[in-house]
């Protein structure tokens, strides 16, 4: 059968008499220790320890550089005067992704109105509303691998923009649309 690194752990200390227990909390709900495990998983690290998936919520809640938590509370309205394609990143974003991998994400793969694209100024990553990346466009692309009407963008990170990182769109008209972008000021 398969190996289970957490039960061969176990079994190789009953040798010595099995493993020490600590009980670091009780009487809690079975959220509020779901918390605790998921904060101790990050406190420790994964690799410290066997279990095969992080904690509830660690990539929204677990340990982060202090500019992320800050980002995630900024909660300031965008209102810049800027016209932009937001695409919505939630599923690819992730605490630990790097600046390469974030601006692949967001240039990205878009089925889109490349009329109405072409319109925009800046190409935004949203997570949860999130300003999480922006990009000025240099030019659109096809992909070529595809039949379908799908783009990616090309540009560069604008530096005077980067203030808005953490800003959110959450209550634009705009992001409330299920499709995985959003047009901001694209008539």
């Amino acid at each position: 059968g398969l190996s289970d690194p957490k039960f061969n752990i176990i079994n190789s200390l009953k040798k010595y008499g099995g493993p020490k227990v600590d009980i670091i909390r009780h009487g809690l709900s079975e959220h509020e220790a779901l918390l605790i495990e998921a904060t101790l998983i990050d406190t420790f690290g994964v690799d410290q320890i066997s279990n095969k998936v992080k904690g509830i919520d660690s990539n929204k809640f677990g340990i982060m550089d202090i500019k992320l938590v800050d980002e995630i509370y900024k909660g300031k309205e965008f209102k810049e005067d800027i016209s932009a394609v937001c695409f919505k990143i939630n599923k690819a974003w992730h605490k630990n992704i790097d600046e390469e991998m974030l601006y692949n994400k967001i240039r990205g793969n878009w089925y889109l109105n490349i009329r109405r694209a072409e319109k925009a100024t800046y190409g935004i990553g949203v997570y949860e509303g999130v300003i999480k990346g922006i990009y000025k466009i240099c030019n659109w692309e096809k992909d070529e691998t595809h039949e379908s009407k799908r783009f990616r963008f090309n540009g560069y990170k604008d530096e005077k923009m980067q203030k808005f990182k953490g800003y959110s769109l959450l209550n634009h008209p705009a992001h409330k649309v299920r499709g995985p972008l959003f047009y901001y000021n694209c008539y």
